[in-house]
């Protein structure tokens, strides 16, 4: 074997483009200090329009871990850093919600800050700073594949998420193995970058329950059922199911295997579309390339004044090594009656 062929094994093997720097990176978890660093881009072209758009968005993340900080246990900061450039789709379209995860005007901000402490074998945790919200009310596992929003946080709520991640404090409390409690509260009208409080923006309360459920051989999943209310008097339900099917239950260590998502949200808001329906499957791991993702859902709403939006998604991502990911995607919309079909693709580079 040549050195530059060793030196090519070694670069796919790692869990990141740069490596271990010589040891450090390890050095430094090993002592609570965590840094990811993801960039990613995306294009689409869509049809009728014969035209297209390209986005790249970067992350850089640093979690600090207080214990093996040798301050104290169970406590977590977590700041991550975002840049985002280029343009969607949405005007291509004219969908009401972003049709990309990643879609937003460009931004340099401080997306998230937040300290957070679990209690009580982490059955009991805290979160206080800047978050996004879909981490404890939106997007399940394998529904993340997806490069619709509509996957994401659901397209009827006010909870603030991504672009726009908001002020607040979150609680979650599992009294039982099965029985997850959860309940936030957060800034009223973030802004993009913005760490502002405003007496006049309001509040938004959100909470809800997570049931899980485990069929015989390791099958299982989670049902959930949520509720938010902003205190301009709008209000909302959501509602999530989760099934898992793993290829090999025998083997808790292996995730490859089916995920079947249905999902359901209404509100009574002014701004935001009135009612979701959606559903997606998506299989993890395909024969020799057990790391890869193929999924396909769609999903339907209602317009905000009046009409209505349905999609489709097809995507394929493939893992080639631990730091580079591409997914083709396909995606068919039908705004009120007009149809689009978007073809695009995605590569995700950790650095």
């Amino acid at each position: 074997m040549t050195v530059a062929s060793l030196v090519v094994l070694t670069i796919a093997a790692a869990e990141t483009l740069t490596g271990n720097w010589s040891g450090a990176r390890d050095e430094l978890a090993d002592i609570g200090l965590t840094f990811d660093v993801a960039f990613t881009t995306e294009t689409f072209y869509v049809l009728p329009k014969q035209a297209g758009a390209l986005m790249g968005h970067l992350d850089l993340a640093l979690t600090v871990d207080t214990g093996k900080l040798g301050l104290w246990p169970g406590g977590k900061l977590y700041v991550l850093g975002q840049v985002n450039e280029g343009d969607g789709v949405n005007a291509l379209v004219g969908s009401q919600n972003e049709i990309s995860n990643l879609e937003a005007r460009g931004f340099t901000q401080v997306a998230e800050a937040f300290y957070e402490q679990t209690l009580w074998e982490e059955r009991i945790r805290f979160r206080i700073g800047k978050q996004d919200s879909n981490r404890d009310f939106g997007t399940p596992r394998y529904a993340g594949n997806f490069i619709n929003n509509n996957f994401g946080m659901y397209p009827t709520a006010l909870l603030p998420s991504y672009p726009a991640p908001g002020l607040g404090a979150t609680a979650t409390v599992d009294p039982l193995w099965w029985l997850s409690l959860r309940a936030a509260v957060y800034q009223g009208t973030p802004q993009i970058g913005g760490f502002s409080l405003s007496p006049d923006e309001g509040a938004i309360g959100v909470g809800g329950v997570a049931l899980k459920h485990v069929f015989p051989g390791r099958h299982g999943g989670t049902t959930s059922l949520g509720g938010w209310a902003h205190t301009n008097g709008e209000w909302g339900v959501m509602f999530q199911n989760d099934e898992r099917i793993y290829s090999h239950p025998e083997n808790p260590d292996d995730g490859r295997g089916l995920n079947f998502i249905t999902r359901f949200s209404w509100s009574k808001t002014s701004v935001f579309p009135p009612l979701y329906l959606g559903a997606s499957l998506a299989w993890h791991g395909l024969w020799a390339r057990d790391n890869d993702t193929v999924g396909a859902g769609f999903g339907y709403f209602q317009r905000q004044g009046g009409g209505e939006e349905l999609f489709f998604e097809v995507f394929y991502k493939a893992r080639l090594t631990h730091w580079l990911s591409v997914q083709p995607d396909v995606q068919v919309y039908r705004v009120n009656e007009a149809p689009s079909a978007l073809f695009g693709l995605r590569a995700k580079l950790k650095i």
